[in-house]
């Protein structure tokens, strides 16, 4: 649905964002609007008031009766508001809408999912329907459970049916040759139910080195984890007939699974139950979004924006230490979030009526956070430490209360989401305008045009070098780091020589150059133990709605035992899913460290 241009338009004077050349690079490679000879045609001051203009306009929905200087000053306001969040980089929305809001595209969403159903028909049109999507700009998650194992009867025939894994390639053909919007690689999730009969072939199937335009994660039960716990065997079925296949040894799953995670960092796992358990929509849900932040029904889709934790900090002193956290700033970027988000759902155009329908039943967004590392580090706080999880506590369970109060207020005034009487939230008399309101998704781009870590990840290093999608090389170096190793030099703590050294530093565990306090506070994702990274995990789970995108790195030297010890961690703290990345298990690793680097063990 094409949304007709409204005549409103803000009296905004532009202002231009605070940016990084790297983040400069970014937008103009491919964020902003070009002229048909490929020149820029917008400033990134400009990129953020088409959008802040264009999603403003869904408040008009919402003022019948209004003058239309009622209307043009509430619209001026909104407008305002969303427009200095983003150009102070305090609050940015995920690609699709920097790339696409106020565009001919206008397609907002980063994620559908879509649940397959044993039958060609169904299989190659719910194809047809992603193809169309990441032509436009969104990735997709598909459940594969429900299709027969591979060699299962056909139209009565024995030995004919593809299995999910070849529908799996089927689909990353097609998908490999579409680029979403031009300007985006497709990004798509794959999950199998551990009791489906193909689960071995599903562990195994990007060892070969197919399927790299899809993520995969294997959907793991409550029941398969008791029968590997207490060593009884587990039954696969048949999805064609809901019958039992057979009985295997789920040991047998767990090593196959193991083993793939440390030979390349894949298949991630989904809690399937957990997920369940905690799903506000009486329905089940068998698949989650294209990082597997978003458990979603089919058809779903949701847009996703990110406070920028790292600007939410109050009373600098002179040594660029942080008194504290602005809860009075978050307060209000949550609000902003979901006032912007919900105008997301209106704004939209979609590509399905069937899409439209679920999705503005349900109104799900996805509000989340990024610059959690930098936060700690402005902060004087240690990642793996037990203040940190203190700090999630007090930031977390404000931006859930908040979040739901925000989404209560847009009800108040819009109405609540059409299926509310289908949800928990009717049971419990919490008259929301959302489903679910935050998530924790992946930031990577965003993160950089923001100039702060991703989403809730610990600096992957001190400094690092990696690549666009476009294949530009780059190098990042913590700020607050690069002005600790200035100081040095300033007090002729390091000479020339030294300062070079650390600025191309991964890690500074084993310098002398630094306290010890210091070493605390510039941890890197390698420096901790992945039981640390879990608990960080779980205890941002508590407060969110959806799930969490987050990699649980491991050393090289790591073991397969190591891998399943993680996982029984993460189940046991409630986690709802787990990524698993082994540094350097893989050829095509997005982030490395720079070759130049030296060891600081004696520096």
């Amino acid at each position: 649905m094409q949304h007709k241009p409204m005549e409103y338009k803000s009296n905004i004077k532009i202002k231009e964002p605070n940016l990084s050349p790297l983040a400069l690079d970014i937008l103009q490679l491919r964020y902003l609007k070009k002229s048909e000879d490929n020149n820029l045609s917008e400033t990134p001051g400009h990129m953020f008031l088409r959008v802040a203009e264009n999603i403003a306009k869904a408040d008009l929905n919402y003022m019948r009766g209004k003058s239309e200087e009622q209307k043009q000053s509430a619209y001026n306001y909104t407008v305002k508001e969303f427009y200095n969040a983003m150009t102070a980089l305090d609050f940015l929305p995920a690609s699709p809408i920097m790339m696409n809001a106020g565009n001919i595209l206008q397609q907002l969403f980063s994620d559908y999912v879509f649940v397959l159903r044993d039958s060609m028909k169904n299989i190659f049109g719910k194809l047809t329907n992603a193809a169309i999507i990441q032509q436009n700009g969104s990735g997709c998650g598909f459940a594969f459970s429900m299709l027969r194992p591979k060699g299962d009867l056909v139209a009565g025939q024995k030995g004919v049916a593809f299995g999910p894994v070849t529908v799996m390639k089927f689909f990353d053909v097609a998908i490999g040759a579409i680029k979403q919007g031009g300007r985006r690689q497709g990004g798509n999730m794959g999950i199998l139910h551990t009791s489906h009969p193909d689960v071995l072939e599903f562990i195994k199937c990007k060892q070969d080195g197919s399927l790299k335009n899809f993520n995969i994660s294997l959907a793991i039960t409550d029941e398969f984890i008791d029968s590997v716990k207490n060593s009884k065997t587990f039954a696969l079925n048949n999805p064609r007939t809901g019958e039992e296949y057979k009985k295997v040894d789920s040991q047998e799953i767990l090593n196959a699974l193991t083993d793939s995670i440390w030979k390349l960092g894949d298949p991630g796992v989904i809690f399937i139950d957990e997920m369940n358990s905690k799903n506000p929509v009486k329905e089940t849900v068998y698949c989650t979004g294209s990082c597997g932040q978003s458990p979603m029904h089919s058809w779903e889709g949701v847009p996703y924006a990110h406070i920028n934790l790292s600007n939410i900090i109050i009373e600098r002193n002179n040594h660029g230490v942080i008194g504290q956290i602005d809860f009075e700033k978050l307060k209000k970027l949550v609000h902003l979030g979901v006032h912007f988000l919900d105008n997301c759902i209106d704004m939209n155009s979609y590509q399905f009526k069937k899409s439209e329908k679920r999705c503005k039943a349900y109104r799900r967004i996805g509000l989340g956070v990024m610059g959690f590392a930098d936060l700690l580090i402005k902060l004087r706080v240690s990642y793996d430490s037990d203040e940190a999880l203190f700090i999630i506590e007090k930031i977390m369970s404000l931006v859930r209360d908040e979040s739901r109060k925000a989404s209560m207020q847009l009800a108040a005034k819009r109405g609540v989401f059409k299926n509310f009487k289908r949800t928990v939230w009717k049971d419990l008399n919490l008259r929301l305008r959302n489903v679910s309101i935050t998530t924790v998704a992946p930031t990577g781009t965003t993160s950089i045009i923001a100039n702060t870590s991703a989403g809730i990840e610990p600096l992957f290093a001190l400094s690092y070098a990696g690549k666009t999608m476009e294949g530009k090389e780059y190098t990042i170096t913590n700020v607050d780091f690069e002005h600790e190793i200035k100081m040095l030099k300033e007090n002729e703590k390091i000479d020339e020589a030294g300062f070079r050294k650390l600025m191309n530093a991964s890690s500074i565990k084993n310098s002398e150059a630094f306290s010890d306090e210091l070493k605390k506070v510039f941890v890197t994702s390698m420096d901790i133990h992945y039981k640390w990274h879990i608990k960080i995990q779980a205890e941002f789970q508590k407060y969110i709605d959806s799930a969490i995108s987050k990699t649980i790195n491991m050393h090289n030297s790591a073991t397969q035992t190591d891998i399943a010890d993680a996982l029984f961690y993460a189940h046991e703290l409630k986690c709802k899913g787990l990524t698993i990345y082994r540094d350097r298990s893989r050829e095509d690793q997005v982030l490395e460290l720079k070759k130049t680097q030296t060891k600081l063990d004696s520096f």
